[in-house]
């Protein structure tokens, strides 16, 4: 995981400085943020990267760091695939790149079993979409399609009835249709494990034709920790601003009169060095996880007399809220 451990107020204590003596006490930041732009010490490429007005940075030496990524929140517009303008953007979060910088292309697949009728199906669909790609009439391969041999068709009424008679309910209808009423029902019920026997006797089994089915892309789901120490009170404020707004703006809001909920805002992810790695789409934060005693209950007094924990641990989850297709791929995402 990412960490931003400069001396912390307890090392500064050590060395005989008060916490109070490192600068003014600064007025706590507005909740959720949109103030002025924390430009302290940063680089043109930081800079440059600022889309919004109201930016938290952490560290205040970012630009030392050099790789960093923005999270720029913007309200939820429904499979939204554009990234946010700099008028839409309701504020602005830097932080050092974490270490996991990962992503999953994942594909859902599923397997069942199509049968004699449904493998035949196959190869004939097979065979139109290979007619049609050479240059076939449509037509034309459908009326091929519609023209299937009787053999075709009897070979595959005589497997369909071995399937049936394999199966549970094949069984049921032929010994229980037989007698009839509830004591053919019975029966029936009863010649299942005859069928299954006879079957296993003869040292067989059913072919089901197992075939795998695509289905869909999966979305994309990025995860992103840290572990961050003020260096000092402004640092401390920006970073507690900085964890509240990320719960904020990731929480629903309530309208007409608590019956509905609000969706919360998006974020646009972007890193300073993203021309080898990958560039997330618009996103929803599925998770944020604060960990206050990241290093056990260490905490340093403040000028005001109040006390916070020497540093925390950071986790965001998020999801992107469309799905990745060759074309978004060659688009640079």
């Amino acid at each position: 995981m990412a960490q931003v451990h400069p001396k912390s107020f307890r090392e500064l204590n050590e060395q005989g400085i008060q916490p109070g003596g490192i600068g003014k006490k600064t007025q706590k930041p507005s909740f959720p943020s949109g103030g002025e732009p924390n430009t302290t010490e940063e680089s043109p490429a930081v800079v440059a990267k600022s889309k919004g007005p109201g930016e938290l940075v952490f560290p205040r030496n970012l630009s030392s760091i050099d790789h960093f990524m923005s999270f720029d929140v913007f309200d939820h517009t429904f499979r939204r695939k554009t990234e946010p303008t700099k008028d839409e953007i309701k504020c602005s979060i830097k932080l050092p790149l974490s270490e996991d910088l990962s992503q999953d292309n994942k594909q859902a697949y599923a397997s069942e079993g199509l049968g004699t009728l449904g493998k035949a199906g196959a190869e004939l669909g097979a065979g139109a979409a290979r007619a049609i790609a050479s240059g076939s009439p449509v037509t034309s391969v459908l009326d091929d399609l519609s023209n299937i041999q009787g053999s075709t068709l009897r070979q595959g009424a005589v497997s369909l009835g071995v399937e049936f008679l394999a199966g549970d309910a094949g069984a049921t209808a032929v010994a229980g249709g037989a007698l009839g009423g509830v004591g053919g029902a019975l029966t029936g019920a009863a010649a299942q494990p005859i069928f299954k026997g006879a079957f296993a006797g003869a040292g067989i089994a059913r072919n089901p034709y197992q075939a795998v089915f695509y289905n869909n892309p999966e979305f994309r789901t990025f995860d992103y920790t840290w572990k961050l120490y003020p260096e000092d009170e402004t640092e401390q404020e920006t970073l507690h601003t900085i964890v509240n707004n990320f719960r904020y703006y990731s929480s629903p809001g309530l309208a007409y009169g608590e019956v509905f909920f609000t969706y919360p805002q998006m974020f646009d992810i972007t890193f300073s060095h993203p021309e080898y790695t990958f560039n997330p789409g618009p996103c929803v934060c599925t998770s944020v996880s604060t960990n206050y005693h990241p290093d056990g209950p260490l905490y340093h007094r403040l000028s005001d007399g109040s006390k916070a924990p020497i540093g925390i641990e950071l986790k965001l989850a998020f999801q992107e809220v469309n799905i990745l297709t060759k074309a978004d791929i060659k688009a640079g995402r």
